[in-house]
C-alpha cells in the first residue's frame, strides 16, 4: 500500500454502508461468518470471514473496490478478534463450530465496521495503529519491558522516529531502513533473556516502511500476541514448568533460525533439533500433551489479564477509525 492511496468509506454511500453491514449481521446469525485474520468468501455455505461477508468476494482489490476500505485494515480488525478466541466444535451449529471468548472481545468483531464514518479515508488507520502498538510494546510499564535489550530498545525508537517522518510526509533514504535493519538483526544476536526473543523478533520485523509493511503487519502482530499470552500464563506454571518452558524457548529460537538458513532449511525438524542437544529434550517435553494441557490451563488463569490487554490495543484502533478524515471523494 502507498502512503499516497486515498480510500472513501463504503464510497460515501450511508445505504450502502447499512445494507453491507447488515449483511454480516445476517452471516453471523447463520453461523458462517466469522472473524478471520485473512479474507475468505465461498459460496457454498461453509465458513467465510466477517470481510467476505462484507463485500462478498475473496479478492483483496474487489473488495477495497466495493467497501472503499483498506483490506489491511479489516484483516487486523478481524485479526485482533482472532487472537482472543477460541475456536471448539459445537454440533448444533450449522459449521460444527463454535467461538468462545469474552465479551470485551467477541464484541469488537463488529464494533469496528459499525464505527467506521462513512466517507472517511482509513489509509492511515493501520500505520497509526502500528506506530502506537510499538510505542506500547516499548514503554517502561509494558508486561514485558524488564525483558526487553538496550539494543532492542533503541532499534524500536529508532523505527518509531523514521515512521513519524513517512506518514508527516517526509522521505526517508531506503538506506537508513538498511542500516536499520542491519543494527537490528546485530541486537538480536544477543542470546539473553529467553523470554526477550519475542521482543527481538517483534522488533526486527517491524525495520521497514510503514505503509509497505503495514499489509504484513497482522501475521507480526498474531504471532506476537502469542508469545505475549504465553508470557502472561508463565506466572501460573509450577518452577519446573516455567524453567522448562524458558529452555524450549531457546530451543524453537535455534530452530527457527535453522529453518531461515539456506543450507539448513531442507534438513528434517529432528536432524535440526539434534544440532542442539541441549535444548532438544526441553522443546519435545514441551510438546507433549500433559505440559501443554498444563499451559493451557494457566493461559485461562491469565484470560482477564491478556483480554484486558488486547482490549486496549482494540480500543487504540477504534479511535483511529473513529477519527479518520473525510475523503476528498466524499465531498466530490
Amino acid at each position: 500500500m502507498s502512503g499516497d492511496t486515498r480510500y472513501c468509506a463504503f464510497l460515501g454511500d450511508p445505504a450502502r454502508k447499512a445494507h453491507m453491514v447488515s449483511r454480516v449481521r445476517d452471516q453471523r446469525a447463520l453461523g458462517r461468518a466469522f472473524p478471520l485474520p485473512y479474507l475468505k468468501w465461498r459460496t457454498d455455505g461453509g465458513m467465510v470471514s466477517l470481510s467476505g461477508a462484507l463485500a462478498e468476494t475473496q479478492d483483496p482489490e474487489e473488495f477495497t473496490a466495493r467497501t472503499g476500505l483498506p483490506i489491511e485494515l479489516a484483516t487486523l480488525c478481524e485479526g485482533l478478534v482472532y487472537m482472543g478466541v477460541e475456536f471448539g466444535e459445537d454440533k448444533s451449529t450449522p459449521l460444527g463450530l463454535a467461538m468462545k471468548g469474552g465479551d470485551a472481545i467477541t464484541g469488537f468483531a463488529m464494533a469496528w465496521l459499525e464505527a467506521i464514518p462513512v466517507g472517511a479515508d482509513l489509509g492511515h488507520a493501520v500505520p497509526c495503529f502500528m506506530h502506537s502498538f510499538l510505542a506500547s510494546i516499548l514503554a517502561h510499564d509494558f508486561a514485558m519491558a524488564a525483558h526487553l535489550s538496550p539494543a532492542m530498545r533503541a532499534c524500536g525508537e529508532r523505527i518509531l522516529g523514521l515512521w513519524e517522518r513517512e506518514m508527516g510526509g517526509m522521505p526517508v533514504a531506503s538506506k537508513e531502513w538498511r542500516s536499520l535493519r542491519t543494527e537490528a538483526l546485530r541486537a538480536a544476536e544477543d542470546p539473553g533473556d529467553p523470554w526477550g526473543y519475542a521482543l527481538s523478533e517483534l522488533v526486527e520485523s517491524l525495520t521497514w516502511p510503514v505503509h509497505g509493511l503495514a499489509p504484513e503487519f497482522t501475521p507480526i502482530l498474531q504471532i506476537f500476541m502469542k508469545e505475549l499470552r504465553q508470557f502472561l500464563a508463565a506466572p501460573f506454571l509450577c518452577s519446573e514448568d516455567r524453567a522448562l518452558l524458558a529452555q524450549s524457548l531457546v530451543g524453537f529460537r535455534e530452530l527457527g533460525r535453522a529453518q531461515r538458513d539456506p543450507e539448513l532449511s531442507q534438513l528434517p525438524t529432528e536432524t535440526l533439533l539434534e544440532r542442539h542437544p541441549h535444548t532438544k529434550q526441553a522443546v519435545l517435553a514441551s510438546m507433549k500433551p500433559e505440559m501443554q494441557a498444563r499451559m493451557n490451563a494457566a493461559k485461562q488463569q491469565a484470560q482477564s489479564e491478556s483480554d484486558r490487554l488486547l482490549r486496549h490495543q482494540m480500543d487504540s484502533l477504534l479511535s483511529f477509525i473513529e477519527t479518520a478524515e473525510p475523503s476528498p471523494a466524499s465531498a466530490a
